[in-house]
């Protein structure tokens, strides 16, 4: 036994001794190795110490490269130096906490050396590189399809990045023949989408404690898929606004009517970025870059446009969204008995008053109606020109247009597509779609309208239950067995073979009752949470027994809640007994497409 144990102790000392010829080396390699040691009571304390030593030399190391407006003019050059550690510290979320650690001593006397080789610095940076230029291609889609919010987004994320670069003057636009450079090209991408923007204010009205109009937003002459906002009412910047196929609004306090607005265009996104810790890391470290031409000046029944050099700036040519059309619909050539109940429900809204309206509905119907009125403060920006669709006996009245105010200062607007039975009572609230949304499963002509139409209800339905926390609906319409898998990150320790991933993306399995669990403490911890789905993709199949039909819907989804934000790909398989009872059997979710550009779908099930 004491043989043994002098052994152990024999062991130990050599491997200390083997530890500490390695960190000799390192040290007595300068022009190969950056390194940077901690001490501390604990192996923790010491390694983040070692870590911030190493963001300091290799801060060093690249700070000649960073005179590219990571600081504000005038600053000073300590002030410069510690400004070029912060950027190089938002590398340390993504990948140097993956650099080679090496413990010199154990605790309680913990001593920790990180060192990275030189050579390999530069393939931290090329991460961040990648990461700028998937953004750019995002943001491209989105001004594709007028979705000006999320291609400012993505453009403003995109050039932050490049400004934590340290070749931020030199990258270069990957498959242009032009190579333009990144850090001229990206400004004038979002100055073109400024460009295209156009406004009309509506005329003034008064309602509950402040003066109201309504805020049209066209980008190249058609309705802007969404633009998110702000306006100055005289004394300070309002709430931030989402508009939707074109519609906002703007209130000003009191009874103020001013011949002018002056509007802002959002497109930092600070509170989205919060989701990525990354990003938000970068958007702390670095200058904010100001855009002069995101402010319009709108006068009252004209439409504002940004100045004719600007305009010129314009770059882009592809086609306007097309409008919904439902063309083989049964379409309602009246619908001015059930317009009038539709505005009843609007104004009921405004006012919090539901029991005003119950009448108009059923009884499943007023619930959904109930949850609405405590969705944010609501009202109503467009009551006119409603459509109703004729389908099983039934008649969809769409769009109610309305804005949602929260406390949280964040605005949204949303569609209101309502549903009428036989006998004219409201069975059904939901959020619409968006247009596009829309149009691309309209588009799918080789079925049947009605079962496109029963697509996009249950579509409509399943994302309005998130918004109202609907918990009731979603254990409903989920099967009790139904396979339910989450895609999410996490951290890893690095290979030799690979040292700079830091994180894989792993399936986790529940059941219903799991999903449900975590469901419900989500929504108790949010104010509101808002879902956009773009980009599906549908497909259908014999159920096994061959009597029916199953649907793979994959589809692309915002998320975004008073505490949380995200994107990613949602799949779902689902099953319609009846076009009123949907059962899904598969809901996968993934924050990104896999490898060769797939997502979940009925193959993988």
């Amino acid at each position: 036994m004491k043989k043994s144990l002098q052994l152990l102790v024999a062991l130990m000392m050599l491997a200390t001794l083997v530890t500490a010829q390695n960190a000799e080396d390192v040290k007595s390699n300068p022009g190969e190795y950056l390194y940077g040691e901690g001490v501390g009571s604990t192996l923790q304390q010491a390694d983040r110490q070692a870590l911030a030593e190493l963001i300091s030399q290799i801060s060093v190391t690249v700070e000649s490269s960073f005179t590219h407006q990571v600081v504000e003019e005038g600053q000073g050059a300590g002030s410069f130096s510690e400004k070029v550690k912060s950027v190089v510290n938002t590398y340390s979320n993504a990948t140097l906490t993956n650099a080679e650690r090496l413990i010199v001593n154990d605790e309680p006397n913990a001593r920790v050396m990180r060192y990275i080789r030189r050579a390999d610095l530069q393939k931290i940076f090329d991460q961040r590189r990648r990461r700028i230029n998937d953004f750019i291609v995002e943001a491209g889609q989105y001004a594709s399809r007028a979705q000006v919010a999320d291609a400012l987004k993505y453009y403003y994320w995109a050039l932050l990045l490049l400004r934590s670069h340290p070749d931020a003057n030199s990258l270069v636009l990957e498959g242009d023949a032009s190579r333009p450079l990144l850090n001229v090209w990206i400004p004038a991408r979002i100055n073109d989408l400024f460009a295209g923007l156009s406004f009309s204010l509506g005329p003034w009205q008064q309602e509950n404690g402040y003066t109201a109009a309504s805020l049209r937003v066209n980008y190249q002459g058609a309705p802007a898929r969404n633009f998110d906002y702000t306006w100055f009412d005289g004394r300070d910047w309002g709430a931030v606004v989402s508009a939707k196929d074109g519609d906002g609004f703007v209130e000003m306090p009191g009874t103020s009517k001013p011949a002018t607005v002056k509007i802002k265009a959002e497109y930092m996104f600070t509170g989205e970025a919060r989701a990525d810790k990354e990003l938000e890391q970068v958007l702390e470290a670095t200058v904010p870059v100001p855009f002069r031409n995101a402010y319009f000046v709108v006068n009252q029944g004209e439409v504002a446009r940004v100045s004719a050099s600007a305009a010129s700036e314009v770059s882009r040519t592809e086609a306007p969204v097309a409008a919904v059309s439902f063309a083989g619909v049964t379409e309602v050539k009246s619908v001015a008995p059930l317009e009038t109940i539709v505005k009843r429900v609007g104004k009921a809204l405004e006012a919090g008053q539901a029991e005003s309206v119950r009448d108009c509905f059923t009884a499943e119907g007023y619930e959904m109606l109930e949850r609405l009125t405590s969705y944010g403060r609501a009202r109503t920006l467009q009551s006119d020109g409603l459509k109703g669709i004729a389908t099983r006996g039934k008649t969809i009245v769409r769009p109610l247009r309305m804005a949602f105010s929260f406390e949280s200062n964040k605005k949204f607007v949303e569609d209101l597509v309502l549903t009428f039975n036989e006998k004219q009572k409201i069975e059904s609230i939901a959020f619409g779609l968006n247009q596009t949304a829309v149009n691309d499963i309209l588009a799918n002509d080789t079925w049947p309208i009605e079962e496109r139409l029963t697509i996009i209800t249950f579509l409509e339905h399943y994302k309005t239950a998130y918004a109202l926390k609907r918990l009731d609906y979603i254990e409903s319409v989920f099967s009790d067995k139904a396979v339910i898998i989450v895609g999410s990150y996490l951290k890893i320790n690095p290979t030799p073979e690979n040292r700079f991933q830091n994180r894989i993306l792993k399936y986790n399995q529940m059941t219903k009752t799991q999903y449900l669990k975590n469901l419900e403490a989500s929504f108790r911890s949010k104010e509101f949470i808002n879902i956009e789905f773009e980009d599906n993709v549908i497909r259908k199949a014999m159920t096994k027994s061959g009597k029916g039909n199953l649907y793979g819907i994959q589809i692309k989804q915002n998320y975004y809640s008073s505490n949380y934000g995200d994107v990613g790909y949602l799949y779902l398989q689902v099953e319609f007994p009846d076009a009123d009872t949907p059962v899904i059997y598969v809901r996968t979710w993934q924050p990104e497409k896999n490898a060769d550009g797939s997502i979940y779908g009925m193959t993988d099930f």
